[in-house]
Order: C-alpha cells, then structure tokens, then sequence
C-alpha cells in the first residue's frame, strides 16, 4: 500500500513539472552576438551605453548567452551592421561585416540544433549581396537581419531602391526569412514609406517570410508603433506577404506614460494582429528571458493560453523541416 502511495506521489509530482511548461518548442526571435571588437567599439557610443553592463561575456561567448536564455530555440543575431561608418570606411566596414558574420557562424556550429543564425547586412552598402552569397555557402539554414534604422534606410530613395531590391529578390528566390527594424531614422515615416516597402520589395505571388521587430517600431510600443502595424496589415491585404510581428521590447520595468499607449491599448493591438502572429523575442541581452515572460503576462493581461502560443508561434519551424 505504502509502495502503491509512493508511486502515486512521483506521478503527480512529475505531471505538476510539466504542467507549468509549455508543451511544444519554445523560440526567443530576438537574441544579439557581439564580438570583442564590435562591442567595445558599440561601447564608444553615448547613445545607448546604458544597455550594455555586466561580463564581455554574456554579450560575446556563446556558451555564456545559451546558459541564460531559456527557450529552446533561439534566432541568433550577427550584428556587422553595428559598426560606425564614421570611424571606418568601406573596405573596413565590408571586412568587419564579413568578420561578424563569421563569428556568427563559429557560435551556430556549437549548438546547431537550438540556434536559428540570422546575419547582419546593411542593405544600403554595395557590398550586402555578395555578403549575402558568401553566407548562402556557409550556413545550410539562415536568415537576414536588416535594421532600417541603424542603417538610415531611405525607403523612399530611388538610388537606394536599386542597391536594395536584389537582396529582397535574392531571399525571395532562395526563401530566406527576413528579421527586420523596420522604423527607421525619419520622424514622418509613416504610410509613404510602408507602401513604397512593399511595392518595391515584395511581390504577392512569391510572397517572402517577414518578421517585423519590435511589433514594426523601435520598442515600446506607442501612437507609432500602432501606425505602423495599422499600416503593414492595410498593405499586405494587398500583397499577402508571411508577415509576424515580434514583441521584444514591447513593454520595459515600468509604465512610461508620456512615451507609451495604455496596456489595455498594447493588449487591443495585438488582437487586431491576431496572437497566431505575434511572436517572442527579448532583445537578449537588453532584456532577460524570465523577467520579460512575466512582465508581458502581468502588463498586458495574458492569459496562459495567448502567453503559450507566444512563446511556441515561430515562421522558422517551417525551415527546420
């Protein structure tokens, strides 16, 4: 009877631990590698100095960032595009991006069966598609991450039109998944530049795989960020594009009131994206994954069953197959 008792116990004890996990893989879309050499120079900067404290480590070793960040698979971000083009020219900038990209690939090789790597581009620069083909050689899976804003992408700039539509076309033939920043530096982007996105990079008869950071603007969401979502789905009713809205960054420690809609506004948003097109990112090593997972639930009303499908929704599984 004791026996039959103790069995008992370690079932139930069993079935309590997995009850508090979510059943299926879970995916973190938004986790930064740094070199040493990218990091000390991003550390130079006075604009957003206040992000980086703590160990090299957990910004630059592998081992270090796959200990902390709990989700099974991760989408790993080479970020080449970091560096400055006012302390380095061209020929350095196409060598460093190439540099991060590679470190990207070395930390991948460690731990192919959690991590998704993305690399770093600066569509802007001349040089972005070969970079582009070089990889294609090296990875036997991979995405692209753009960031309109570090870049100063100009979507309304014919020139640069140009030099970036045979990247997009590029990913489009070879079915990469974009990862991208999508607000840029201009204070008035808005409609204009959404719709010249989509009509010059995206065709509705080959549609490309979009994840827009940060729910479409810089992080936190705001009067913007809900513009710009608005926007995107008026546009892809048009274009049918696979597009995904990741949260990191959507809510920080506390409420900022004069910056940020209400919670309650936060929460109708993403219902209007739908939650089978919101995905979970934390913006490693900005924010960490256990504190962010809690704060999402509690600022923004969560039920179990919308934090789960967050946690477990991710594009990338379709190129796991």
């Amino acid at each position: 009877m004791k026996g039959n008792i103790f069995i008992v116990i370690i079932i139930l004890s069993i079935s309590s631990l997995y009850s508090q996990r979510p059943i299926g893989t879970t995916w973190n879309h938004h986790v930064h590698l740094f070199s040493k050499s990218l990091l000390d120079e991003l550390k130079k900067e006075k604009q957003g100095i206040e992000l980086f404290k703590g160990s090299n480590e957990q910004y630059c070793d592998i081992d270090t960032i796959m200990s902390k960040v709990k989700s099974d698979k991760i989408l790993l971000i080479s970020t080449g595009y970091g560096f400055s083009k006012e302390e380095n020219n061209n020929r350095e900038l196409k060598d460093l991006l190439q540099q991060e990209n590679d470190f990207l690939f070395n930390a991948y090789s460690k731990y192919e069966s959690r991590i998704f790597p993305s690399i770093g581009i600066d569509p802007t620069e001349s040089y972005s598609l070969e970079e582009i083909r070089r990889c294609h050689t090296k990875f036997d899976k991979y995405g692209i991450k753009l960031h309109f804003h570090s870049s100063k992408v100009e979507l309304l700039d014919t020139v640069e039109v140009k030099i970036m539509k045979p990247l997009f076309d590029f990913a489009r033939v070879v079915n990469i998944p974009l990862l991208i920043h999508f607000k840029n530096h201009e204070s008035d982007f808005g409609k204009r530049q959404i719709e010249s996105f989509f009509q010059n990079y995206t065709n509705k008869n080959s549609p490309l795989t979009i994840i827009f950071a940060h729910t479409g603007g810089d992080g936190l969401i705001n009067e913007k960020t809900k513009e710009i979502v608005k926007e995107i789905l008026t546009q892809n009713q048009k274009y049918n594009q696979n597009i995904y809205f990741e949260i990191s960054s959507a809510i920080w420690h506390s409420y900022v009131k004069q910056y940020e809609i209400s919670d309650v506004e936060k929460y109708e948003l993403l219902k209007e994206i739908g939650f089978d097109k919101i995905i979970y990112g934390t913006d490693y090593p900005a924010r960490a994954f256990d504190s962010f997972t809690a704060q999402l639930k509690y600022r923004l009303n969560l039920t179990d069953k919308e934090l789960d499908m967050i946690k477990k929704n991710s594009p990338l599984n379709e190129y796991l197959r």
